[in-house]
């Protein structure tokens, strides 16, 4: 049993991130850990992974009180983390990047180790490429290079955090038999999640945090999606409705014939043809390797397309992300820290990363002041967070998942752009974030712009987009569009 009692957490920003926060987690539970972007729920189990040092509060591990100053002390006592965006060796094997760390360091019996890692998938039934370069595989991979990372040094207590955000059914299905074989074995599950739905239905407990504080630990079987939301946001949550688009006009995206064959570790794409209009919000959708990651690469820039061509605006794009850019395009990829974001940088170098191009002959840095300051008034005006605090000279690091996927998002919505392509949008943001984000969107479609959502949950994109786009081994196999009643049988019998 682990325990968390009076924890405080303060960052060096003056930020109060935990204000004598608790929870317990058994062995042999699951216990969904539930609040609002910048509640705390990341940075409490943070504490309990060792990547954050409590300033005050005590952790007791089986009755036993027990200090970590490093991730490595969480490990030795059984206790991992497979966090939102999983850092992995990259550059080598799969397998050697499961076995880093579980071998004895670096130094690897590369038969015993690779035979190790393989046993252990075979055990669990994960599907992964253990001789290919871990450079190239996609978010959800990493994260079972992650789980298998922790198998391998036997840890009985394991924190997910967001883990099922870009996951297709199936896969969160595979993920949630995982826990279950987990927790029937006598590990202790905890699970940060803003889907309270999903946490409710694989969840034994519930620990909801508010500013920092523990606010309720509760039955799973005592708690409701209504329950939840006051104890999340408090009394008075008004919820939007999500409504279908208000029209189409002519294509700003056409996508004709289009082939990628070459994409060293992605999936081939195979005469995909598709337009996106003004005033429209289109998603597409597919399960993992079905190439929904290969076509948006393709169309935004990142990857040479084989054949076809891939108009905006009246421009071809092929291989260059400035000239979709430059054409109208605005782009948030899936990929947080290592693409959207330069964590290491300060927040300002993240916000003016792309604003800096607009005058190409010296850099104006009074218009790049007031541009970064004009985003971070709208996030505190609009998203509604404690955004007074932070400062221009932090790094990106210092802020928990929930801020950052805002943050990017308004860098984003701030461009002159014709069109939006966003991968997995609602990543990690809670419902009135989600929300706010929909009325966004609805008012650069209404206003004549354009979007387009990549996304594996379908849930959100099923009310929200006019028409779906639906992938399967890198083919449009099926376009759904019109009335809401039969589309998430449609879409989920196509994307399978």
């Amino acid at each position: 049993m682990i325990t968390l009692n009076g924890i405080e957490k303060t960052f060096l920003n003056g930020v109060k991130a935990l204000d004598g926060a608790s929870l317990a987690l058994h062995q042999g539970e699951i216990h969904a850990v539930l609040g609002e972007n910048g509640a705390g729920k990341s940075t409490l189990m943070h504490v309990l992974a060792g990547f954050l040092r409590a300033d005050a509060g005590n952790i007791a591990v089986d009755g036993k009180e027990r200090r970590f100053y490093g991730y490595a002390d969480a490990l030795d006592a059984g206790i991992g983390m497979v966090k939102q965006h999983p850092l992995i060796a990259d550059g080598f094997p799969v397998w050697t990047a499961c076995a880093i760390g579980a071998e004895g360091g670096f130094f690897l019996a590369p038969k015993k180790s690779r035979a190790r890692v393989e046993s252990v998938c075979e055990k669990w039934g994960f599907s992964l490429p253990l001789d290919k370069d871990s450079s190239s595989l996609t978010v959800s991979q990493r994260q079972t290079v992650a789980v298998v990372c922790l198998l391998l040094h036997g840890c009985s207590v394991f924190i997910f955090d967001e883990v099922t955000a870009v996951l297709s059914l199936d896969e969160t299905k595979r993920l949630f038999s995982l826990f279950m074989r987990l927790k029937q074995g006598g590990a202790g599950i905890a699970l940060i999640s803003h889907k309270l739905d999903e946490a409710l239905s694989i969840a034994d407990r519930v620990t909801v945090l508010r500013k920092g504080k523990t606010i309720a630990s509760l039955s799973a079987t005592e708690s409701n999606g209504e329950t939840l939301n006051e104890l999340i946001f408090g009394k008075g949550l008004k919820g939007k409705d999500w409504e279908l688009g208000v029209g189409e006009g002519e294509n700003i995206l056409s996508i004709q014939n289009l082939a990628v064959t070459d994409a060293v570790g992605l999936p081939f794409l195979r005469d995909v043809t598709m337009g996106v209009a003004r005033g429209s919000i289109v998603g597409v959708a597919g399960v993992r390797d079905s190439g929904t990651e290969t076509l948006e690469l393709a169309l935004t820039g990142f990857l040479k397309r084989d054949s076809g061509i891939i108009c905006l605006n009246g421009v071809e794009v092929n291989g260059n992300p400035l000239t979709f850019r430059d054409a109208g395009g605005a782009y948030l990829a899936a990929d947080r820290v290592g693409v959207c974001l330069a964590p290491n940088l300060t927040l300002w170098d993240n916000l003016v990363i792309h604003a800096h191009r607009k005058n190409r002959f010296f850099l104006d840095k009074k218009f790049l002041n007031d541009w970064a300051a004009a985003i971070m008034n709208k996030m505190k005006t609009e998203w509604g967070d404690d955004w007074e605090k932070r400062s221009f000279n932090e790094t990106a690091l210092s802020f928990s998942g929930g801020q950052l996927q805002r943050l990017v998002l308004q860098r984003e919505l701030a461009e002159d752009a014709g069109l939006f392509v966003l991968s997995e949008p609602f990543w990690g943001l809670d419902a009135q974030s989600c929300a706010y984000l929909v009325q966004r969107l609805r008012s650069v479609a209404a206003h004549g712009g354009a979007v387009l959502v990549f996304s594996a949950d379908i849930d959100n994109i099923i009310p929200l987009c006019d028409t779906i786009f639906v992938l399967r081994d890198g083919r449009i196999v099926e376009t759904i569009h019109g009335p809401m009643e039969n589309r998430k049988q449609r879409l989920v019998k196509a994307m399978v």
